[in-house]
């Protein structure tokens, strides 16, 4: 038995091909192999939060409904993702669309109460 091996095994590795059993696939271009596919439906809520988010501060009826669009969509994924997790993936997204839905509908209260606070203060100063 040579030195530095395990009781069992008396000959080195050959450093040969492994059996194409042992053979794993790590690396990119492995989608074909059966894997669960991302959700469209969370990336698309992830994308209406965010530009919920953006246009508040200068548009906020559409920050509106892009967040109440952006929490459906990220719902109704959760329940997509959810219910066959062996076909889709992407809760993450979703959470986050729903996440950033709703800050796009607290920001757009926010500029609605700022908006109305501004027109009133200036109808009392007689501008």
């Amino acid at each position: 038995m040579e030195e530095g091996y395990p009781p069992g095994d008396e000959s080195p590795p050959t450093g040969g091909p492994l059996p194409q059993s042992e053979v794993s696939y790590t690396g990119y271009g492995d989608d074909d192999v059966g894997g669960a596919s991302m959700d469209p439906m969370g990336i698309a809520a992830l994308v209406c939060g965010v530009l919920g988010c953006a246009l508040d501060c200068c548009c906020w009826p559409l920050g509106i409904v892009l967040g109440l669009v952006g929490i459906g969509l990220g719902i109704f994924s959760v329940i997509r993702i959810k219910g066959d997790p062996s076909q889709y993936s992407g809760a993450g997204l979703a959470y986050g669309g729903i996440g950033a839905g709703a800050l796009a509908l607290i920001l757009a209260v926010v500029m609605l109460i700022l908006g109305a606070g501004m027109q009133a203060l200036q109808m009392m100063q007689g501008y």
